[in-house]
């Protein structure tokens, strides 16, 4: 049985399909990020459903259209601009640890890696994959990036114990802002 509390879905639609790709935003535990993908006749909704269900979903506004027509309402969806800024000020509020230690001390900084810009679903990107997948695969590759970011983020947290000490040395799971 899949966890789902690891694998989020993204949804598009093109034309009568609609296109979902699975993403593992859990821990990295060495496995591709990009679980699976379908492209389902918009004629499935039970399907479509299931594929949905019991995840959070990053829906592109012509997705939400189409599941709407469908009277398919997915749980929680992923909110891009409030996963950027929580994951911003987390990265902020470590480095706030880290300026804040008494000088002088001998702590390496962290480096923090590039925040990924946060992605429009009325205007979502593209990628060069065979169509209709184009944009599924684009914000599915979004998201995987924001978990390998968040992740980068951890490992810099763990490794300083001034920067752990009220969270634990545990690694903490991408926290994807959802409505």
């Amino acid at each position: 049985m899949p966890d789902f509390d690891r694998a989020d879905a993204v949804a598009d639609a093109q034309g009568e399909q609609v296109i979902i790709w699975h993403v593992q935003t859990g821990l990295d535990d060495g496995m591709p990020r990009l679980t699976g993908a379908w492209v389902v006749d918009r004629a499935e909704p039970d399907k479509i459903a299931a594929l949905l269900e019991r995840r959070r979903c990053l829906i592109t506004l012509a997705a939400a259209k189409a599941l709407a027509e469908l009277d398919i309402s997915p749980g929680q969806r992923i909110d891009p601009a409030a996963t950027i800024a929580g994951i911003a000020a987390e990265r902020d509020a470590l480095q706030a640890v880290y300026d804040a230690l008494p000088a002088p001390h001998t702590f390496v900084a962290p480096i923090w890696p590039e925040l990924p810009e946060a992605l429009d679903p009325a205007d979502p990107p593209t990628s060069t994959a065979v169509p209709p997948t184009q944009i599924a695969h684009a914000v599915a590759r979004w998201l995987a990036g924001v978990a390998d970011t968040w992740e980068k983020i951890e490992r810099e947290r763990i490794t300083r114990k001034y920067l752990s000490e009220s969270d634990g040395r545990d690694r903490r799971l991408t926290p994807f802002a959802v409505r």
